[in-house]
């Protein structure tokens, strides 16, 4: 995905220092902000904390995350993105992976509807304790990647929406 200035990578970046369990964040994607990100990285001692990975094809998205315990959307608090829902949520939820999310708006709304993830703020201290509290628990992980997985299955699939859509265009007949 695009690493830019709408997310906060850097809070999760500095966040990797106060994580307690034994974990790598990974970066998969591109942008402007890669540079200072790995700068940040060295800064702070990171290197065995912090991956990089260069963008992958989308139908290798699902094996990707598939290795991966937690997803994260970590966006900057800015009133102006409060409309912003990254495809990236959807991706996790549909692979039943639970996230750690920032922000405020749409983002913040969909991951308390949805039960399937856990919203804090922009602080590396917050975001490093929702990590290990996900990590400490592989039960509850399940459970918010299973009610993530069924909230985007059943509002989110094309077939459903298409289905609703059907239903409302027949009584207007």
């Amino acid at each position: 995905g695009n690493i830019g200035h709408a997310q906060d990578l850097e809070s999760c970046v500095r966040a990797m220092n106060l994580v307690s369990h034994d974990a790598v964040l990974r970066l998969v994607g591109g942008g402007d902000t890669v540079p200072r990100l790995e700068r940040v990285v060295a800064e702070e001692g990171l290197e065995d904390r912090v991956e990089f990975v260069d963008p992958v094809p989308r139908e290798e998205i699902p094996d990707l995350l598939s290795d991966s315990d937690i997803g994260i959307a970590p966006l900057v608090r800015d009133e102006e993105l409060a409309y912003a829902m990254p495809t990236k949520v959807y991706e996790y939820f549909g692979c039943g992976l639970p996230i750690v999310v920032t922000g405020c708006g749409e983002l913040e709304r969909f991951v308390h509807d949805s039960g399937g993830g856990i919203h804090v703020d922009n602080d590396p201290r917050e975001i490093a304790a929702a990590f290990d509290t996900l990590l400490a628990d592989e039960a509850m992980r399940e459970e918010m990647g299973a009610s993530g997985h069924e909230y985007v299955r059943t509002r989110y699939d094309r077939r459903r929406i298409a289905e609703r859509l059907d239903g409302h265009v027949r009584e207007l007949v």
